[in-house]
């Protein structure tokens, strides 16, 4: 690998440079195995992220396919990832689509055998309530109490903070021994090991079986699995890795192999598209990573981002503590308020992020170019500048000014640049992290700009946020439409321009069931006609219930027969199919015998077929309620509920489905 690397790129690139640091740290094996598996996943169909955390800063990595981002070309820096005065292990982490992660997981334990990787165990500690309720329980105290004194922790984990900082649960302890006892019980157990899980991410690979190094257990799978939690190992030296499985790769996977595009691959999406930027800014967030919480959207929405560049800000920003700069950061944008610069020589640094610190890799340009640091004093300057001691902050200070005075500075320009420092030096982000989620949030909105139908299906198959992506393609023209018995399918499925529901979206119907109305219709052609169903599926064990459902769904609408005279019929067609269907375990009689039932046409009641549909899909499809009140909605000028967008002084529309009375005191 070495000698790969240094002929791959020329030596003033900084190959060299990180090569040397990474041996002479002795984290060279660690990276081998990082790619090792990496490449293993990449060769057998298995979707990587584009890289994770400040690895992304590393041309190594780069080289060796950990990460998909040349860093060179963004100004990603690697003495953020690893800095030669900080002997700390470096951490990878890795992003899996998250329905083959285990094989990668497989793939690694097979490789450097099953008894030298472990999963991590998590401990789940008792908290509080947790612990107030277990003491209630065990000695028998009222619910109420044991409530009370609850709801009056105030959120804390701990009954002594909870009793130093709450006013109102000190007061409750206070007035009552018996409330003091339960308290002085339960602060006994509180941090006590409750229950053990096991840690999301982190896999550990050891040179000796496990067994002589640590203690584990073995778990039905017979894969061991660590008794000390992950700050323990790392403390300790052991190598943790961190696998991550990302349901949002699993969605671009599904999409890409739907469009079935060979030009169209994971690696070739591109990530400044201008489309796909335009719909980011517009809101339409639902499905695409680090952008759709409500927060996040709304955000998006005021941003108004109009560059790929806009979308890495927008990450690095919505977090607590910086989020209370990102009004600046707009006003500044749109050119509503002013850039002020302290000093010329880092307008260039600051530009892109409008005067505001937003990363960690421009306090450490700042310091460079002001005070001549080198990349690892740089980055050795913000760590301790962020942790803010009172100690070390004047010396801090009086170095920056002394060597930004060397360099060319003035003593006032300097502490004009180290106050903007010392201002954001908690705030900033690291700008790999940033860029390289913002790399995979734009690819999504790619294949959502450009497949959107496909997309979508992906979104729905994932079960997640289903009123919101139906709100979004209705707000986009597109739509979603009934599982017709015809179309659908296991999974949502783009047909035409619209997407089919899938069968199993019906509440309580049978997958097994499911798979047989699929399996039929596959080897002897579509259904013609609803008596044409009954009778292929009564000796596939469809039953009476399932069809009905089936009916309530809409599945027949395409027959053109009207639900409730399905209904009614029902009974009949499966006396009939019962007669007809050739069972080989029974009597066969002859067809021309027995006259097909005729289905009796009874009006459909709109308002029952609308409640049974949403009953059964949770949503209504084939009409709206509101339909029915056109002509009101109209006249009083009212507007959607889910139209309503900070405005007031309006007025609503909606159907009031059930009405609740609570009494309080």
């Amino acid at each position: 690998y070495g000698s790969h690397l240094k002929t791959f790129i020329a030596e003033e690139t900084g190959i060299e440079y990180e090569l040397n640091i990474i041996d002479n740290l002795g984290f060279v094996n660690y990276f081998l195995i990082v790619s090792d598996f990496i490449k293993y996943a990449k060769n057998n169909g298995v979707s990587v992220g584009p890289g994770r955390g400040s690895a992304a800063g590393s041309l190594v990595s780069y080289c060796l396919d950990i990460i998909d981002i040349n860093p060179i070309k963004f100004d990603l820096y690697f003495e953020r990832f690893l800095n030669p005065g900080r002997k700390s292990m470096p951490d990878i982490d890795v992003d899996i689509e998250d329905t083959r992660r285990e094989e990668v997981i497989s793939y690694i334990r097979q490789k450097y055998g099953s008894n030298r990787v472990g999963n991590i165990i998590t401990n789940q500690t008792i908290m509080a309530k947790q612990a107030l309720r277990d003491i209630g329980r065990i000695y028998k105290i009222k619910d109420s109490y044991i409530e009370l004194l609850c709801k009056a922790t105030g959120g804390y984990n701990d009954l002594h903070d909870a009793y130093r900082y709450v006013a109102n649960f000190r007061q409750i302890v206070n007035s009552d021994p018996y409330y003091l006892f339960i308290v002085t019980m339960a602060s006994k157990i509180t941090g006590f090991p409750r229950q053990a899980g096991m840690h999301a991410a982190g896999v550990i690979i050891n040179d000796e079986p496990l067994e002589l190094a640590l203690p584990v257990y073995v778990d039905g799978s017979n894969h061991y699995i660590s008794q000390l939690e992950k700050d323990d190992l790392e403390t300790l030296g052991y190598l943790k890795m961190d696998i991550l499985g990302l349901r949002n790769l699993s969605i671009v996977k599904t999409v890409i192999n739907a469009v079935n595009d060979p030009h169209l691959t994971y690696l070739a999406l591109p990530y400044e598209d201008e489309d796909a930027i335009k719909l980011i800014a517009s809101g339409s967030t639902v499905g695409l990573f680090q952008l759709e919480s409500k927060g996040m959207t709304r955000t998006v929405k005021e941003f108004g981002p109009t560059t790929f560049e806009d979308v890495v800000s927008l990450i690095a920003l919505y977090r607590p503590g910086p989020m209370k700069f990102i009004p600046n950061f707009i006003a500044r944008k749109k050119g509503k308020e002013k850039i002020i610069y302290p000093s010329n020589k880092i307008s260039e640094i600051l530009k892109p992020t409008y005067g505001i610190i937003v990363y960690q890799e421009q306090i450490m340009e700042i310091v460079r170019v002001m005070a001549n640091f080198s990349f690892a004093e740089a980055d050795s300057f913000r760590r301790a500048i962020s942790k803010k001691d009172a100690n070390i902050l004047s010396q801090l200070e009086n170095t920056f000014i002394e060597r930004a005075i060397k360099n060319g500075s003035s003593k006032e320009e300097a502490k004009k640049v180290f106050d903007l420092i010392y201002r954001f030096a908690n705030y900033g982000f690291n700008r790999s992290h940033a860029f390289v989620y913002a790399k995979l949030a734009s690819q999504m909105a790619y294949l959502k700009c450009h497949y959107p139908n496909n997309f979508y299906a992906a979104v729905l198959d994932e079960g997640d946020n289903f009123h919101a992506t139906i709100r979004e393609m209705k707000s986009r023209g597109l739509s979603i439409a009934l599982p017709d018995i015809n179309l659908a399918n296991m999974r949502y499925r783009p047909y035409q321009e619209k997407i089919i529901m899938p069968f199993l979206a019906i509440k309580g119907i049978l997958s097994q069931a499911v798979n047989e109305i699929i399996k039929e219709r596959e080897e002897r052609g579509p259904y013609l006609n609803f008596i044409d169903f009954v009778t292929r599926v009564v000796n596939r064990k469809v039953t009476t219930t399932t069809i009905t459902k089936l009916i309530d769904a809409g599945a027949f609408d395409s027959f053109k027969l009207g639900r409730q005279s399905l209904r009614e019929a029902l009974n009949h067609v499966m006396d009939y199919a019962q007669l007809v269907s050739h069972d080989p375990h029974q009597l066969k009689i002859d067809d021309s015998l027995i006259p097909a039932p005729k289905i009796k046409i009874i009006p459909d009641d709109d308002n029952l077929n609308l409640n049974k549909e949403y009953e059964i899909l949770g949503v209504t499809l084939s009409k709206s309620p509101l339909d029915f009140y056109k002509d009101i909605i109209q006249k009083e000028g009212a507007i959607l509920v889910s139209d309503v967008n900070g405005q007031t002084d309006l007025k609503v529309a909606g159907i009031v489905k059930s009405i609740r009375r609570i009494k309080t005191k």
